[in-house]
Parts: structure tokens; C-alpha cells; sequence
């Protein structure tokens, strides 16, 4: 299992704020974890992607 963390390119602070770990376990899925206090949300990364690309569709046709 292979473990790193994502942080916020555009943080203005030395330290970079981190966002979320990506995950790639030894059978190869991709897993984002999300940590907010002491809770812990892990989803799919296709999953994650599924539902960005869901929220891009919507925001385009609520514009027109």
C-alpha cells in the first residue's frame, strides 16, 4: 500500500494545507481519504471523478 498526501497548491502559509491521502493498495485500487476531526470518508477515486464530472455537467446547463 503506497500512501500520499495532497495539499493545497495555493496556500499562502510555509506550510501547505493538506486536503486529502491517495491511496493505491497492493491489488491497485485508488482510494482518496478525507480527514475533518476525528472523522475519516474514504471513497474511490473513479467514484470522486464520476461525481466531479457530474457537478461540471450540471453547472453547464444551469448557466444557459
Amino acid at each position: 500500500m503506497k500512501e500520499i498526501d495532497i495539499r493545497n497548491p495555493r496556500s499562502t502559509g510555509r506550510i501547505k494545507t493538506k486536503i486529502c491521502n491517495y491511496i493505491k493498495t497492493d491489488d491497485g485500487t485508488e482510494l482518496l481519504e478525507f480527514k475533518y476531526q476525528r472523522i475519516r470518508r474514504t471513497i474511490l477515486v473513479d467514484d470522486f471523478l464520476n461525481e466531479v464530472m457530474q457537478a461540471r455537467k450540471n453547472s453547464y446547463t444551469t448557466e444557459q
